[in-house]
């Protein structure tokens, strides 16, 4: 799990987090507007092994703090590889915001 404020609203944060999910080709599933959350998910194929995000954003005034918790479905897969896709997430989303 991995964490980083923003100084922004959390629409423009969803708004930009949905073009850059596209991008590491995960598909949205579920947007929950009212409590922050975006969940996300790679289908099965070979390198992906059916990876899923969570991504949760929290407005404090004027700051915006955004967890990133990625996974496996499968719970197979190479250590770290889950926790390098969730910072390199967070940092996409810094050079966009």
């Amino acid at each position: 799990m991995q964490k980083r404020i923003f100084h922004c609203t959390k629409h423009a944060v969803i708004n930009i987090l949905t073009d850059l999910l596209h991008k590491e080709r995960f598909y949205i599933r579920d947007v929950n507007d009212k409590k922050g959350f975006i969940y996300a998910q790679q289908g099965l194929s070979f390198f992906s092994l059916g990876r899923t995000c969570v991504i949760r954003i929290v407005e404090n005034g004027a700051d915006v703090e955004i967890e990133v918790r990625c996974s496996n479905k499968l719970g197979i897969g190479i250590p770290g590889i889950t926790s390098s896709l969730e910072r390199k997430i967070l940092h996409l989303l810094q050079e966009e915001l």
